[in-house]
């Protein structure tokens, strides 16, 4: 593990208005049946982001869709104003995301 210091930045190479990650419109169906219904939202350079929520909410099915392991009906999700359908933007994306899976208690 390492320290940081001062705010993150993206790499030069990236517009600094530009969402690191922009999803618009995302449609998502398990067996035919919709699950998840026009998700947006958009994720900034350096910005750390935690999704909250009941079990069955869809959390874990946006993750699976943004890393592509799950097929959006529709929608977009870019990063760095990329497809994520594109290896190359995959593959800087999944360097940058982090699942954190939830801790059961014994009780």
């Amino acid at each position: 593990m390492r320290a940081v210091r001062g705010p993150l930045t993206p790499p030069s190479r990236w517009p600094l208005l530009m969402s690191l990650v922009s999803i618009r419109d995302l449609r998502v169906a398990f067996d035919g049946v919709p699950v998840l219904h026009g998700i947006d939202f958009d994720i900034a350079p350096g910005e750390a982001v935690g999704m909250v929520g009941e079990s069955g909410c869809g959390k874990s099915t946006i993750l699976r869709a943004l890393g592509r392991q799950l097929r959006p009906l529709s929608g977009t999700i870019e990063t760095g104003g990329r497809d994520v359908a594109s290896a190359a933007a995959l593959t800087a994306l999944r360097a940058r995301v982090a699942r954190i899976a939830p801790q059961l208690s014994g009780r």
